[in-house]
């Protein structure tokens, strides 16, 4: 099944993001309709105005509040994964690829990205292996900061394409 692209910006600095969540503005908030189950969240505060808190499909990393410094290295990791710096880039571009939403949170499920891509926003696709080594969601998994879930179809397949040649 195909995944729809959705491109924007991290906003980290909007919430508080951990390793395997991030607050995301899309470039256009009408593609979160497109999502099957409960319709996203978009934030209406002065820093959230316009985003969603983005959970990571396919990984669960350790919880801001759980084990330090565990929690923070699962943070500061995702948080360099997507290019973001306090300073120089505090709203990193990236795209997203979902899907669907969490039924009990509103929150999209998404494989996430990094830069740019010559994908047209809003377009359908699909996940290859390829593409799925790219995503910050199989290098967050790597260095042991989060462990991978299997709940939805798409974390199983994500497991399996996951795994090295």
């Amino acid at each position: 099944m195909p995944f729809t692209l959705i491109k924007g910006r991290f906003k980290p600095l909007a919430g508080i993001p951990d390793g395997d969540s991030v607050r995301f503005l899309a470039n256009d908030l009408t593609l979160w309709r497109r999502l099957e189950g409960k319709p996203p969240e978009i934030g209406q505060g002065i820093k959230t105005k316009g985003t969603v808190q983005l959970r990571f499909e396919g990984i669960d990393a350790i919880e801001k509040g759980a084990i330090k410094p565990l929690s923070t290295e699962a943070r500061d990791t995702m948080l360099r994964l997507i290019g973001f710096d306090r300073h120089a880039n505090p709203e990193p571009d990236g795209y997203i690829l979902t899907r669907m939403t969490d039924d009990a949170s509103g929150r999209p499920i998404a494989f996430v990205f990094a830069g740019t891509t010559s994908r047209k926003d809003g377009s359908a696709v699909l996940l290859s292996r390829a593409l799925l080594q790219q995503s910050v969601n199989i290098k967050q998994a790597r260095p042991a900061l989060s462990i991978r879930c299997t709940t939805t179809r798409s974390s199983r397949r994500f497991e399996k394409k996951s795994r090295r040649p």
